[in-house]
């Protein structure tokens, strides 16, 4: 199972615990309009967790940890249900640093692994040497200042 499967799997698996049932007879644990803003929120962190956005995942959490607040401050949640959620969204940032370090760690990996470029020739430059004869300095032949048959510029 990939990597990306498997953040998935966990992260849902998380919210299918946190959001299991709503309570039998009389009020709920968990109104209904509630458990669905939550599961929405969970939803949208597996996402973005499986793509790799770790910061909108994180943003999601937060976004559903105030659903889960504006519900307890609404009396749509019961204290013991809010306890679990709220453990189970402590679950679920746990797995999101893991995934996200681990994400990093081979990404590092990948990174380590390629070969370095650099900026220097792969092989030194050699200077050729001037083919054939020289000539001792001072006794060059041709035409050189002076030496010519032509005018003389002003």
């Amino acid at each position: 199972m990939s990597r990306r499967a498997r953040t998935r799997a966990s992260l849902v698996l998380a919210l299918a615990v946190m959001l299991a049932l709503t309570g039998c007879g009389g009020r709920p644990d968990l109104e209904a309009s509630r458990a669905h803003a939550l599961q929405m929120s969970v939803l949208t962190v597996t996402q973005d967790a499986a793509d790799g956005r770790w910061a909108d995942a994180r943003s999601a959490l937060e976004v559903a940890r105030g659903q889960l607040q504006a519900g307890s401050d609404a009396n749509e949640v019961s204290l013991a249900r809010y306890r679990a959620i709220d453990a189970a969204l402590d679950e679920v940032g746990g797995e999101l640093d893991a995934e996200e370090a681990a994400a990093a760690a081979a990404a590092a990996a990948r990174v380590a692994a390629q070969p370095e470029v650099s900026a220097a020739p792969s092989t030194p430059a050699t200077t050729q040497a001037p083919s054939g004869p020289t000539q001792p300095a001072g006794k060059a032949k041709g035409k050189g200042a002076g030496q010519g048959n032509g005018k003389k510029k002003p």
